[in-house]
């Protein structure tokens, strides 16, 4: 199973690639939010949990420096529901907790927080990613499905239309046979 860290402190992002990678994750990293698009672009597919810091240092003045973690967590939301998303963050301010969850995170955890914590919420994740992936399976086998079906009515409704035009033929026919028939 892979898991992707978006984290900008590069100790704490190895630390954890090392612990992770120890209890048998493949990890993926990235330090900001173009390197995180970078990384999904080539494995979100393949990604199945992203540990996602919230602050980050603003390269444009005009973002305040917690909005990178917030669009990362949309971004994910978005574009790839299918990765559970654990925000893993300094910040433990009610309101970004918020913030997060109505953005899509599945889980908000503060870093001062025991690393069993982290690994608890990764193994209760792995479930919820196994799960939304059959979800997905389904729903995507359930729309292959629908298009047949669609196509089979299409063909039906064809098929009644060019019979009933031919019953409204015969019946024209029929009904010119009578009127020549009933004026001998």
């Amino acid at each position: 199973m892979r898991i992707l860290i978006v984290e900008d402190d590069v100790d704490l992002s190895n630390a954890l690639r090392k612990i992770l990678s120890q209890k048998g994750y493949e990890v993926l990293s990235a330090v900001d939010e173009e390197e995180t698009e970078k990384v999904l672009s080539d494995h979100g597919d393949d990604i199945s949990i992203a540990i996602v810091d919230m602050i980050f240092p603003a390269k444009q003045r005009e973002l305040s420096i917690n909005e990178s973690g917030l669009r990362i967590i949309k971004l994910l939301t978005s574009k790839y529901p299918t990765i559970v998303s654990i925000v893993y963050t300094g910040n433990d301010e009610y309101k970004n907790a918020m913030k997060c969850m109505a953005a899509g995170a599945s889980y908000y955890l503060e870093k001062e927080s025991d690393i069993t914590l982290l690994l608890d919420i990764i193994e209760r994740a792995k479930s919820t990613t196994e799960d939304i992936r059959k979800i997905t399976q389904s729903t995507e086998k359930i729309q292959e499905s629908l298009q047949i079906l669609e196509k089979q009515s299409n063909s039906m409704l064809e098929t009644y239309q060019r019979i009933h035009d031919e019953i409204i033929n015969v019946d024209k026919e029929l009904a010119q046979i009578r009127q020549r028939g009933g004026r001998r």
